[in-house]
């Protein structure tokens, strides 16, 4: 299914003009080697934006083979000048242990002096010249390389003539015009079955491009199909001849995978797997709207995006209002397939940790049931992000301290199949919580960490057939013992606040975690203990909180819980934190007053 959509969605990006020529790859330019007509560097020029960003160019398909193998028109350092950096000695050298500088420097030499030989321009005349006058035993102290010497080993460079610096080698027209007519080797080993994409014989792939973005993957790119085990192969066939993806399939699915990574606004890493993401139909608007909801990434016009996903949040208690609001979407086809995919790099070759694929109206409603479900204060209109979740699993006393990995893959896809938030969610907010302390950086109680346990809560009511119990903001109605428990706490905490202004420790931090778990016991306690608290204040207060007190023993019937399970205890601390953020708004206030 993935490589036949990715090879679809080549499709897609071939009639936008957003796909590779045949033959060609985009390479990471840092430096430019100004040559003179005599072939010898006159300078080595910085191109990278802000001394630190390359510069994308299009250069003849670099290769991909392992070991030493060098391209047209040569990119790597090591390649064009045979020499190794040696940072503790500060000396360029050609010595190394395997002889890697001068076998790679041999191999460019070799490559290049025979596809040159017959061609002839400025350019190309003065880059054959360098072939041969360029000796590196000769070139340790070369003056221009010591400029570049702390980015060399990485950095990626392209020949021009000085003072024509934006005519580059690799788009001299007789170059291209002999590298498009050469017909490089495409699989001349290839035999011509059928296509497992597309059903029709054709040539297949022996080995599949390389992949390049992956977070954790090497640096010279991972393959999605591979076979390096014998016990992998079947019938006698070879390598990726097992596969049946014709070299055809092979070229779009790598090309648009490549594509997805390259492009800023169809990926994210979630701990240590990349997300992509991506409209069948092309939909730039599309992709950053669907990463802004979730991620906050989004790449275009942010005041129209902001405005869109105000207008879902607002109307998705009215499922009918927006799904008519998605519709009316500019630009934006709602009917049109999207896809949510996660890899991760292993060992030998990419690996799939899912797939998910729904119309993008569809995807678009569940996202936003979802933030709907973690609304905890209804004057913020503002998506929850995934990184936002996933920070508030950690302690407040330790951002370094990493989530479980797996818990945002579970929960990415609870979100985009409208299923159960996995367990382990609320398991995990709910001890933070109880066992947290603020700090200046985060608080133990935030809306957001509220807002997964009421959105956990909810959203287990609707499945299971059941009204949903808790709202955005205070219910009064809500006769739920383990809510009204809450509630309770924190008003024998306001009281104590206002009985011992800047009181350092308050009940919350001695008798919080047990509260929730086992109210029986601690509640009858903090009566008492607030009785006396209540001698401190004024009189015209006693009454306020005493009426408040009364209406919520009322309704639990003097009787609390014994014992609480873990989604009692999440309404719980719901209760406590939308009581407490009430007594401190101004509607309180006025109201005690």
């Amino acid at each position: 299914m993935l490589i036949n959509a990715l090879c679809d969605y080549y499709d897609v990006l071939a009639s936008m003009n957003k796909t590779l020529p045949p033959g060609y790859s985009y390479v990471k330019i840092h430096f430019l080697i100004c040559l003179t007509t005599d072939g010898i560097i006159d300078e080595i020029v910085d191109i990278r934006k802000d001394g630190k960003t390359p510069k994308e160019y299009l250069f003849p398909l670099r290769t991909e083979k392992p070991g030493i193998e060098s391209n047209i028109v040569e990119h790597r350092g090591k390649y064009i000048f045979g020499l190794n950096y040696d940072k503790k000695e500060d000396i360029f050298t050609d010595v190394d242990k395997t002889d890697k500088a001068k076998i790679s420097h041999t191999a460019f030499k070799k490559k290049n002096t025979e596809f040159f030989k017959d061609l002839d321009s400025e350019i190309i005349t003065a880059y054959k010249l360098f072939l041969k006058k360029w000796i590196p035993e000769k070139e340790f102290n070369n003056k221009e390389l010591y400029k570049i010497k702390d980015s060399y080993e990485n950095a990626g460079f392209a020949f021009c003539l000085s003072g024509h610096v934006n005519e580059l080698l690799q788009d001299d027209f007789i170059l291209k015009q002999k590298w498009e007519t050469a017909n490089p080797d495409d699989g001349a080993e290839a035999s011509y079955e059928q296509c497992a994409v597309y059903g029709e014989n054709k040539k297949i792939a022996k080995l599949h491009n390389k992949i390049k973005g992956l977070r954790g993957g090497s640096t010279t790119g991972s393959v999605l199909v591979g076979y390096n085990n014998q016990c992998d192969c079947s019938y006698g066939n070879e390598q990726a001849f097992n596969s049946n993806i014709s070299l055809e399939a092979m070229k779009k699915y790598t090309e648009s995978l490549n594509y997805l990574l390259g492009n800023t606004g169809n990926n994210t890493v979630i701990d240590d797997i990349t997300l992509i993401f991506w409209s069948m139909d092309g939909s730039k608007k599309a992709d950053d709207l669907f990463s802004s909801f979730c991620f906050g990434s989004g790449e275009t016009d942010s005041e129209e995006t902001e405005q869109i996903i105000k207008e879902l949040l607002q109307d998705v208690r009215n499922a009918g209002v927006m799904k008519n609001k998605i519709k009316e979407i500019k630009d934006i086809d709602e009917k049109s397939e999207y896809y949510v995919v996660g890899l991760k790099p292993n060992v030998s070759r990419i690996s799939i940790k899912f797939i998910y694929r729904k119309s993008f109206g569809e995807m678009l409603e569940r996202i936003a049931s979802f933030q709907n479900d973690l609304m905890i204060d209804d004057k913020r209109i503002k998506p929850v992000e995934l990184w936002q979740i996933k920070n508030e699993l950690k302690p407040t006393s330790n951002d370094k301290e990493t989530a479980n990995p797996g818990l945002i893959s579970k929960l990415l896809e609870s979100i985009l199949i409208g299923k159960m938030l996995p367990d382990y969610l609320l398991e995990n907010i709910i001890r933070r919580v109880k066992t947290d302390r603020d700090t200046l950086k985060r608080k133990q109680l935030s809306d957001i960490r509220v807002g997964i346990i009421k959105g956990y809560i909810n959203r287990q009511n609707r499945l299971q057939g059941k009204e949903e119990e808790i709202k955005m903001s205070l219910d009064t109605d809500n006769k739920d013992p383990a809510y009204l428990s809450g509630r309770l706490f924190a008003i024998y905490e306001k009281i104590q606040k206002d009985a011992a202004p800047g009181i350092d420790r308050t009940i919350k931090d001695t008798y919080f975690s047990s509260a929730c778990s086992k109210p029986a016991i601690i509640i009858p306690k903090l009566s008492k203990l607030s009785n006396y608290h209540m001698g401190k204040i004024k009189p015209e207060y006693k009454n306020y909180y005493n009426n408040m007190i009364e209406e919520i023993i009322d309704k639990i019937d003097g009787e609390f819980p014994e014992t609480l399970s873990l989604t009692e205890q999440g309404k719980f601390i719901v209760g406590y934190y939308q009581q407490n953020k009430y007594l401190y708004t101004k509607k309180h206030v006025e109201e005690s007053e």
